[in-house]
C-alpha cells in the first residue's frame, strides 16, 4: 500500500487499485473488504487477516485504510 492505492499480488497478475477505486471500507473478523461505489457495478477487494507473522499488521493496515478510505 502507498499513498496512491493498494497492489495486490497473485501468482499469475498484479493489479493496483488507486484509493479512488475503492472509496469504502468495513472490517470482519476475518477480512478488510473495500468497496467501489458505483451504483450500477459494485466491486470489491477482499484483503485477509490471517497469514500475517506480525499480530500488529491489521493495525497498522487499519490505520492505512482509515487514511485513505471511509469506514462504514
Amino acid at each position: 500500500m502507498t499513498d496512491t492505492g493498494v497492489t495486490i499480488r497473485g501468482e499469475h497478475i498484479t493489479v493496483t487499485q488507486g484509493w479512488g477505486a475503492r472509496p469504502v471500507y468495513r472490517e470482519t473478523p476475518e477480512l478488510f473488504v473495500l468497496f467501489s461505489d458505483g451504483k450500477k457495478a459494485r466491486c470489491l477487494t477482499l484483503l485477509p487477516k490471517h497469514g500475517r507473522s506480525d499480530p500488529s499488521a491489521a493495525d497498522r493496515l487499519r490505520a492505512i485504510l482509515d487514511r485513505h478510505l471511509t469506514r462504514v
